[in-house]
């Protein structure tokens, strides 16, 4: 979460710089924050992003202001915090991840609109390349897709008998191709489960599918040195069954 708040400040320098300047002192930026969970969830990523502003010179309720909205894991209200933003008429939209940038480039032309850990932008359509992105975006995308290759090898170098994965994704397709290609490759089952929202995870991890686990191995195992302390004698017969003894 952290990394979330490190590159909503590298997204800040790219805008309010601009904006500050212009403004000459006579305003005060307002950056339209969006975010995914709680504020309870995202405390980390909010201490992050408040020490990289003071870093950068600026202190929240003075030199600039932020308008925060919560989605609370509801991908549905997008629009509607978006819209709200809009009507506030901030100065930049900061977007968390693809569907709530898709969400402002419909509600606006004019405000411009920072990514921060958004995937696979081109390949959905929502810039026309990393270089020139067109419009009113721009911002930090994440390699998604192109590190899953690599974490499923790290996966098996850690498991080698490994043989089924189940795959958490928030419904790119492309990551999701990815996934189940680096399957193939190394010979691991990939379960691709898409997970956009808390109630998507829950779903996901119902206690109802897990099985129940039972011991099958037992092993009997005396600590001679704490019989010692405890002034216990344990008995040859006992030491004898002994899978393991501690001295």
């Amino acid at each position: 979460m952290r990394l979330i708040g490190l590159a909503v400040v590298l997204a800040l320098g790219l805008v309010i710089a601009p904006l500050a300047a212009q403004a000459q002192q006579a305003k005060v930026p307002r950056v339209g924050l969006l975010m995914p969970g709680t504020a309870q969830e995202q405390t980390v990523s909010l201490l992050a992003l408040r020490e990289g502003l003071r870093d950068l010179g600026y202190a929240e309720g003075k030199t600039l202001t932020i308008e925060y909205r919560w989605a609370e894991s509801r991908t549905d209200r997008w629009a509607e915090l978006v819209a709200d933003l809009v009507a506030s008429k901030v100065d930049v939209i900061l977007s968390p991840v693809n569907a709530s940038t898709v969400a402002a480039r419909r509600a606006t032309n004019n405000i411009p609109i920072v990514m921060m850990a958004n995937a696979d932008v081109v390949e959905e359509g929502i810039v026309e390349s990393l270089a020139r992105p067109g419009g009113n975006i721009t911002g930090v995308v994440i390699l998604t897709s192109e590190i899953v290759g690599k974490r499923f090898e790290l996966l098996q170098v850690v498991l080698p008998r490994i043989r089924r994965v189940a795959y958490l994704h928030t419904g790119g397709k492309r990551e999701k191709s990815a996934a189940e290609e680096a399957g193939r490759r190394l010979g691991i089952q990939v379960e691709s489960l898409e997970v956009r929202s808390l109630t998507d995870l829950e779903g996901v991890l119902e206690a109802a599918d897990l099985p129940v686990e039972q011991p099958t191995k037992f092993e009997l195992v005396i600590n001679l040195k704490t019989a010692k302390a405890l002034d216990l004698t344990i008995p040859q017969s006992l030491l004898v069954r002994a899978d393991e003894i501690i001295q």
